[in-house]
């Protein structure tokens, strides 16, 4: 029986987390969460007596700041520990995404798509504009999204003055002749893609620290210049490869309301990004769609 891990990260909107639970539960998957340590209050007892059939793990190990190299430090450490039972596809989903087909369906995908990587690549954006993302030191990165309008303004202020400093003084952190590419942090990957990611981790650490917002350049820059971007599936233009269903025109991404339940239903996608608990019905009408299935 083949074997799918979920690699899962959660800092709020629990609600929609419960539901995600609840529909990747199957005795073909393990389910892998990291809780960010921000979080005051999480129920570990709970969200694991969700679960019949898988097996689950939840961690709390790492303070998870946007746009920081702490994304990718996440991705790393629940990739490291899944891998260590040897699934044929590891899935990287945040705490607010959803399958959108049933668990038969999903492994039918994969077991018909055996081997491919399913990773989202940014096929208009220069490399140039990749760069700026690993050249500079980004010394503070957490006051991006912070609550506090001062140390946000601070944040902007100081890293735009740094990057100006830096070429001034010819400061860069790119490799002379390496090609960066671009594209969404989450994937649908195989074990020996992931055992040659995790064998690269020092490097990844070293290269990509103080980068900003690098857990969208990391992997698709190794797949890039690796024999495995040959099997990189190509699915059509809207899903770009990664199976999700993410709407970047009409949001930040948008968020999935009920009136898209049509669309995200009949969509090709896998699974969608994002909910909130504020639009929950629609999180409720796609699990028990999906229940109905079963």
């Amino acid at each position: 029986m083949k074997k799918h891990a979920y690699l899962i990260i959660a800092h709020n909107d629990f609600e929609i987390l419960e539901n995600l639970i609840i529909l990747l539960d199957d005795m073909r998957n393990d389910i892998y969460i990291h809780i960010d340590v921000k979080v005051k209050k999480f129920d570990f007892e709970y969200f694991r007596s969700l679960v019949k059939k898988s097996r689950i793990e939840i961690f709390k190990k790492i303070n998870v700041l946007w746009g920081g190299t702490t994304q990718i430090d996440v991705e790393l450490f629940l990739l490291e520990h899944a891998s260590k039972n040897q699934y044929d596809y590891y899935h990287l989903l945040s705490g607010v995404d959803l399958p959108l087909k049933s668990q038969d369906y999903i492994h039918q995908f994969f077991d018909k798509n055996n081997g491919k990587e399913f990773i989202n690549f940014d096929e208009c954006v220069r490399n140039i504009v990749i760069e700026k993302r690993v050249k500079y030191y980004y010394f503070f990165v957490g006051g991006y999204r912070s609550q506090n309008l001062f140390y946000r303004y601070f944040t902007k202020i100081f890293n735009r003055i740094s990057r100006t400093v830096q070429n001034i003084l010819g400061i860069s952190k790119i490799d002379e002749g390496s090609v960066y590419r671009k594209g969404s942090q989450w994937f649908s990957i195989t074990h020996s893609l992931a055992k040659y990611v995790l064998d690269q981790r020092e490097n990844i650490k070293r290269n990509y620290r103080y980068s900003f917002c690098c857990d969208e350049v990391f992997l698709q820059t190794i797949v890039y210049n690796s024999p495995f971007f040959a099997m990189v599936k190509r699915i059509d233009e809207k899903y770009n490869n990664a199976l999700r269903y993410i709407d970047w025109e009409h949001g930040n991404p948008y968020v999935f309301k009920s009136s898209d339940f049509n669309n995200l239903i009949k969509s090709k996608a896998l699974f969608a990004r994002k909910f909130n608990v504020e639009n929950i019905d629609v999180v409720k009408k796609i699990t028990q769609h999906i229940l109905n299935e079963l």
